[in-house]
């Protein structure tokens, strides 16, 4: 069983500074993944956030749709395929941490962003052989 939490507020530095609440869940075993920062105060953010909540809980806690044409991440795959589309890559398509690996970039032709956290390395093994097929264009 999953349990959402919420942190102590914090206020963000720089120019626009503001107020953020960290998100996380519990895993099955009881470690506190981060799902993201929320700004409580901007009703767009919480909505955003409950949507990503919900994606979440439907992927069984397995990855987190930020944003993309396609909310699920392997039907996302394919479609990517059978388009024939290009990856377009801002530094690295996979970035890693201990916890998650977020899967990110644009299609260059659709030029439409992509962003997935993953949070099952057995998931992020398998999409990191998918998209070895997939064309790439790093941005210059």
């Amino acid at each position: 069983m999953y349990k959402l939490i919420k942190k102590e507020p914090f206020m963000s530095g720089g120019f626009d500074s503001r107020e953020l609440t960290p998100h996380y869940f519990i895993d099955g075993n009881g470690t506190e993944v981060f799902i993201q920062n929320v700004n409580l105060n901007k009703s767009i953010d919480v909505w955003e956030f409950e949507n990503r909540v919900q994606n979440l809980e439907k992927n069984n806690f397995k990855y987190l749709t930020f944003h993309c044409p396609k909310r699920d991440i392997n039907e996302f795959i394919e479609w990517v395929k059978e388009n024939n589309y290009t990856l377009q890559i801002f530094g690295t398509l996979f970035e890693r941490n201990d916890i998650y690996v977020d899967f990110h970039g644009n299609l260059w032709e659709y030029s439409s962003a992509f962003h997935f956290r993953i949070y099952d390395m057995d998931l992020a093994r398998n999409i990191v052989k998918e998209v070895k097929s997939i064309k790439r264009k790093e941005y210059c």
